[in-house]
């Protein structure tokens, strides 16, 4: 791909775009989204390659975020960035400012997806070729990414895609899940209350009818005696 070619071109018709079935999950690491993410939009993201590194946490500024090897050779580096609070223009800024002139970039982001009556809230992919990354303005490729994703919604027939935080998402949600289990555990202890005081008033009644057999008994008992 030259200069040349990207000018005739739209900047979204470079990129690759895929909405995954990954959902955002509480305490899940880049890493452990991208070991299971990778193999599986290959193909998606026209990546070609038979064995793949994950770089974890910090690292030298030498080696990428991500190798990807074909027969044995490093085919394609990957710098990966987060857009955790859904700032898309601040992550792009990171991979720029980072300078990493032989790496494709790859962005990973929450969405919002409703299709079909189903809401759901997973992962976004995109990757960035180096040669789109530094060398067309910020803002052009944030705009790009929008588009992108305006025609994934449009071509897959969703009724709402959109970037969300990831943060955010899972604290919402995580609060909407500690409310539903407040609601079952109240319910519950209602009815365990419910259920207590009927064994109560059935232990009161069973109680009752002891009284009245024994008092039956000493009255059959006298009976006895008188004859």
């Amino acid at each position: 791909m030259t200069l040349s070619s990207i000018a005739q071109k739209r900047i979204a018709d470079l990129l690759e775009f895929i909405v995954t079935n990954e959902k955002i999950e509480i305490g899940k690491s880049v890493v452990a989204y991208l070991e299971k993410l990778l193999p599986e939009v290959k193909e998606t993201l026209k990546l070609d390659f038979d064995k793949f590194e994950v770089r974890p946490g910090a690292h030298p500024r030498a080696m990428a975020d991500v190798l990807l090897f074909k027969n044995g050779q490093v085919v394609r580096k990957l710098t990966v960035k987060t857009a955790v609070s859904a700032n898309i223009r601040a992550a792009i800024k990171r991979m720029q400012q980072e300078k990493r002139y032989d790496e494709d970039g790859l962005l990973i982001f929450g969405l919002y997806c409703v299709r079909g009556g189903k809401k759901e809230k997973v992962l976004g992919l995109i990757l960035i070729p180096r040669i789109v990354l530094y060398n067309e303005a910020r803002e052009a490729i944030y705009a790009a990414i929008i588009d992108k994703v305006e025609e994934k919604k449009q071509k897959e027939k969703f009724d709402e895609l959109s970037i969300v935080a990831m943060n955010e998402s899972i604290i919402l949600e995580t609060a909407s899940e500690v409310i539903q289990n407040r609601k079952l555990i109240e319910e519950n202890q209602r009815a365990i209350k419910e259920i207590d005081q009927r064994i109560k008033q059935l232990s009161t009644n069973v109680n009752e009818q002891f009284k009245k057999i024994n008092k039956l008994l000493d009255e059959l008992k006298d009976l006895l005696k008188k004859h």
